[in-house]
């Protein structure tokens, strides 16, 4: 028969047992907090110098620019760190002061506040002290870190100590209060039975109590190497987050080093349109200041409007997609520029930003121009240069075969010019080539070309003269009449005059005659025969 009602010894011991049980188990969780406390305390103040080492740079220079946006961004970045609760930054001489407080995080605490000075440091390598920064923490925000650290471990600790209540329970009932119970209970039957009777009661071990003291210390030091290596991974983690915060605040402070110090014109806008950061090169390609282009918005200043860039910053926004292309645009200070675009969507403090690269192409474009221009121009009068013309040659061939016209080539060689050139210089001669240009140019139609080949040698191609020979040949030689009518007249150059005049040749042909080069050395032969002859009739058919 097994007795399950304890005896007011054995209850009286499992009472006090388990009191002393729960005022350890008490006692351990005041010294968790209190240790959890002082640890959050210095870390607070640890990450508070942290932050006012990194920024204090960054804001002096912010200050000492008069930047007042950028100023604004870094206190407001800095405010919404989780252990700070106000951010204070007293006036300088022409700037205002700055102070910004988390609503959140109650009110600071004198014994939580960090100072640091905002200094500059001139050519001569001398720092200069400009300001201060001033950061607080709260004694709100200290207990809510240590709320938030302690969840883990009073979660594992309340689960030990019930799960040790629980094996503590067991152990004691089934090795100290059973046995006390039977050895009463034993008692109490010799009294009854056999009042008297002198018989042996059985001895009660107490091997018991040994095995459950050792059993306790055994379950403590369970207990103590959990919280150890609780209390370590957590000295990892904040170690890790640490040196993570510190990395990313230099590679912020990178990036915006070297967007400051590239040559590479660059601008980075928000979502709302501002303008907020731009290098000295995306100034001075722009025609402005850093100061003028940060006080900018896309979306509502007006050249930007009329700009094609709107609508494409607007489309890397919307898509988060990156732009590339080349633009030709007016800026909003006046500048004319033709550039290569980069437009890169990212992610700046959980907003979307757009970050503009350009490449100024205005002077390759212009080289291309003046290289378009040499290669079909010749340098001197502007006109179509002998490669040029043999194109519009081949054009005037193709159409005459398709509408059956007559076209006519004039070919002109300017008399004397040698001797003028002999004996005024070469300057006086470029300026009779370029008068005789201008002539030529305001004799013939719309739909003619006048070209020149080199030297004193020009060409008239005049299409659409007629689609019968003789029609043609008439007004072929018209033409060549008011050549030689106009290149007659004496040409006034330095306020003297020199006598001009010309030896024209005309080739006459139609579309079935395809070789230009053969047309032109027609034209050629018929000139050098009006020359040598002296006729104004010289046409080749």
């Amino acid at each position: 028969m097994q007795h399950r009602n304890h005896t007011p010894l054995a209850s009286q011991f499992l009472r006090r047992f388990l009191s002393v049980y729960l005022a350890f188990s008490v006692v351990g969780l005041a010294a968790m907090v209190v240790v959890e406390y002082q640890r959050q305390r210095s870390r607070v103040i640890d990450e508070m110098h942290a932050l006012a080492t990194t920024f204090a740079p960054v804001l002096g220079h912010a200050v000492w620019d008069f930047q007042d946006t950028a100023v604004t961004a870094i206190v407001h970045g800095i405010v919404q760190d989780p252990d700070i609760a106000e951010v204070q930054l007293p006036a300088v001489p022409g700037f205002a002061a700055r102070e910004e407080r988390s609503p959140d995080d109650g009110d600071p605490s004198p014994d939580l506040r960090v100072e640091a000075p905002l200094t500059i440091s001139g050519d001569s390598g001398a720092s200069q002290r400009i300001g201060t920064l001033i950061l607080s923490s709260s004694e709100k925000i200290i207990w809510r870190h240590v709320a938030d650290g302690l969840v883990s471990s009073v979660t594992v600790t309340a689960l030990v100590l019930l799960v040790g209540a629980l094996a503590l329970w067991r152990l004691v009932t089934s090795l100290l209060v059973h046995p006390l119970a039977r050895f009463s209970a034993s008692l109490q039957a010799e009294k009854v039975l056999v009042p008297g009777a002198a018989r042996r009661v059985p001895r009660f071990a107490g091997r018991e109590f040994a095995e459950l003291r050792a059993r306790f210390l055994l379950m403590l030091r369970q207990v103590s190497r959990a919280q150890t290596e609780l209390r370590q991974a957590a000295a990892l983690l904040e170690e890790r987050v640490n040196e993570r915060t510190l990395e990313l605040s230099q590679v912020l402070e990178f990036n915006a080093a070297i967007i400051r110090n590239s040559p590479v014109p660059m601008g980075v806008y928000a979502a709302n349109g501002d303008c907020v950061a731009a290098n000295e090169a995306y100034a001075n390609l722009t025609g402005a200041t850093t100061e003028a282009l940060l006080a900018q918005n896309f979306l509502t200043t007006a050249a930007w409007q009329k700009s094609p860039m709107q609508i494409i910053l607007a489309t890397a926004l919307a898509e988060h997609r990156p732009q590339h292309g080349e633009q030709r645009v007016r800026t909003s200070f006046g500048r004319d520029l033709y550039f290569e675009y980069r437009v890169l969507p990212t992610q700046l403090g959980g907003q979307d930003h757009l970050m503009v690269q350009l490449t100024d192409l205005t002077v390759r474009q212009r080289m291309e121009e003046e290289l378009r221009q040499m290669a079909f121009q010749d340098a001197l009068t502007g006109l179509p240069n002998r490669r040029l013309l043999l194109d519009r040659l081949d054009q005037a061939i193709r159409s005459s075969k398709r509408h059956g016209s007559h076209l006519a080539v004039v070919f002109i060689d300017l008399n004397r010019f040698k001797a003028l050139n002999d004996t005024y210089g070469h300057d006086v001669g470029d300026k009779l080539l370029v008068i005789v240009a201008e002539r030529l140019q305001a004799m013939v139609r719309g739909t003619d070309t006048v070209a020149r080949l080199g030297g004193d040698e020009f060409v008239v191609l005049s299409t659409d003269l007629g689609h019968g020979a003789d029609e043609a040949l008439h007004n072929a030689t018209l033409i060549a009449d008011k050549i030689r009518v106009a290149l007659g007249e004496p040409c006034l150059i330095a306020g003297v005059q020199h006598p001009c005049s010309a030896s024209v040749g005309v080739k006459l042909f139609t579309g079935d005659e395809n070789d230009a080069d053969g047309i032109l050395k027609q034209a050629d032969a018929a000139m050098y025969a009006d020359k040598k002859a002296g006729r104004r009739d010289s046409v080749a058919r």
